[in-house]
Order: structure tokens, then sequence, then C-alpha cells
């Protein structure tokens, strides 16, 4: 039976739906997390983290997953003969993170092997499955692609499990051990003193801002001045306000603070302070980090700061149009008079 599309005018007389909150409902779906791998023109390994796959039949024996349309290796699949499905054990977390990231070298150091059909399988994985392309078409914004199982094994591990933004192990042992990378993200500093902007340099020679990576810490005032004045070597700064929130090309949690510090600053190697018409541009350690600078410099200029949501490398600015205020006195509009 042929398929048929909805034309634009059927199309604009449906309701519009939040698509935000119609996320939040779907991610109520615990579902497991898998890696779908192939093999690209070049016989090189691609493989990307995804979570919507299923089961369609026993007899003939099909799964199916959907690759987003936004994926780097989206045209690899739409083109391949046979991929596979690596159903992720819950000590594979780090994969999970890997293959979900933009990184260029997901196989580096990987233990996988190739399979019948042309597909990719990773050694560990709690289960594996070699499929050859049944049927390919796409759907809204993903490609799907049904496979007929030609191989398939499994291990005596637990799965790794996803839902509501959050990875769940259902092995008791490991359950703190995923909470805990759940809570770990890196913190990176825009820092500002009267005698320039806090830079630090890298291993490799290249400025970057200060930064931290561990436990989450209280977000609170005291907490994140505390953290700062550690970084930065300063005894006063103002509380910190949120600028950017982003995954990085690791799909690593990254958030960024800007602060001032009410004193100038004395720093050694590896950091340095740069007036901002001395800042070393071209000798940045990525694009994102001049891209934070720039930014920050702009909206500096009027104080009409705003907060970056996205990733490393889209997003948006949600800005504000008035200076921070107390909460107590936010939510007391006499006091504000």
């Amino acid at each position: 039976m042929p398929v048929r599309r909805m034309t634009n005018a059927e199309l604009a007389g449906v309701p519009s739906l939040d698509t935000a909150q119609l996320r939040r409902a779907l991610s109520t779906f615990l579902t497991g997390v898998t890696v779908a791998t192939t093999l690209d023109d070049q016989g090189r390994p691609r493989g990307l983290t995804v979570n919507s796959f299923t089961s369609v039949s026993l007899q003939p024996p099909l799964v199916l997953v959907c690759i987003d349309e936004n994926a780097a290796s989206h045209e690899i699949f739409g083109r391949c003969e046979g991929f596979g499905i690596n159903i992720l054990a819950d000590s594979q977390l780090d994969l999970s993170h890997r293959f979900a990231s933009k990184l260029a070298t997901k196989f580096e150091g990987i233990d996988w092997r190739p399979s019948e059909t042309g597909a990719v399988l990773i050694n560990g994985s709690a289960a594996w499955m070699d499929c050859s392309v049944h049927e390919r078409r796409p759907v809204g914004d993903h490609l799907m692609l049904i496979g007929e199982v030609r191989g398939f094994g499994h291990e005596p591990l637990r799965p790794l499990a996803y839902c509501q933004g959050q990875y769940l192990s259902l092995s008791p042992e490991r359950v703190v051990d995923i909470a805990a990378d759940r809570s770990s993200f890196t913190r990176r500093w825009l820092v500002e003193a009267a005698n320039g902007l806090l830079l630090a340099r890298t291993d490799a020679g290249a400025w970057d801002l200060p930064s931290r990576r561990g436990p989450a810490i209280s977000l609170d005032d005291r907490a994140l001045a505390a953290e700062v004045s550690t970084l930065a070597s300063a005894t006063h700064v103002e509380a910190p306000f949120l600028f950017s929130v982003y995954d990085d090309r690791d799909g690593q949690l990254v958030l960024v603070y800007r602060t001032r510090a009410t004193e100038a600053l004395t720093v050694a190697e590896p950091q340095r302070l740069f007036l901002p018409a001395e800042l070393p541009w071209g000798e940045f350690a990525s694009e994102v980090t001049e891209g934070l600078l720039r930014r920050y410099l702009r909206e500096r200029d009027s104080e009409r700061f705003g907060i970056y949501v996205g990733s490393s490398e889209r997003g948006r600015v949600a800005p504000f149009s008035d200076p921070p205020i107390d909460y107590e006195t936010y939510l007391n509009p006499q006091q504000r008079r």
C-alpha cells in the first residue's frame, strides 16, 4: 500500500504541539542504550548512540532503529547495506558519551570487530545484532532503518538504561558509579578584574578559560565564589552568574560562569591577565573559547548579559534586559520601588 504524505494545506490545519513538553513526555519512556554502527565508503567504522531502537518481528527477525537527520553519519546509514546494533552494558557508560559526541576518533582504542554484513560489533556489549537493510525510509526528522537480523549474540551483563535525561542501572553495585557520572561536569570561568581578563595557558601552549571538572558542587553563591577564588587566587569576587550551558563535542555538560574580582589580581604562569584590547585572538584553544570571549565583551559593553543554551556548535541565547536582583526582592515588588 503506497504511503500518502499530508499536503502543506492539511498540515496547516493540524494543531501545533509544544515540542519541549512533548520531548519531556517522551523522555519518561525508559529505554535501553545502543550504538548503531556501520562502515563508510572507505571502509572506516562509523557509529552513534541511539535509544530509538525496537524489535519489529521474530518471523522474519526484524529490528528498527532511527537515525537523526542531523547526525554526522546520517548519509552513511542512508546508503549502507548492513549495520550493527550494540546494546550497551551498564559498564559502558563512557561509550554512550563517546558515540553521542562529535568526536572524529570515536573508535580509537575501542575493542571492535567487523561483521559479515559490513557492520561493526563492539566487544563487551550486553548484546549485539548484525543486520542487513530490509527497508529504509525518511520519516519526519529521522531516517528509519529496518534491519533483518543475520546474526546476534548476548552476554550475562546488565544493560545500560536511559530515562528523563539520566542514565540508570539495573545493577545495585553500579548505581552509585552512574549517579556520580551524572553529577560530574566541567565548570569554566570568565573572570575579569581591573587589570584584565584571566586566561590559562594549556599544555599545548594555547590560551583558554580557567576550568575545573569534577563532582557537582553546591551551585549557591558561596560555593561558586569559593571555587573561582581558588582558581583565580582572588580574595573577593562578585556573585557568579551563569553565562552558558552546553554539551561539548564529547557529549559532556559544560557550565560557564562570569564574575568580576573586586580587586586587581596577581597571577603566575600558567595564568595571565589580558586587557580586552590585548586578548590573544588566534591563539585560543578552540573556537568555542573565542566565541565565549567575543560574546562576553559584546554583552559586557552594554551590561546586558544573557544565557546561551545548546551544544558547542549551535544553540540559543536568552537575553536579559534588567540587571540581576535579589530573589526575595524579585518576589516582593514593593521592595523594588
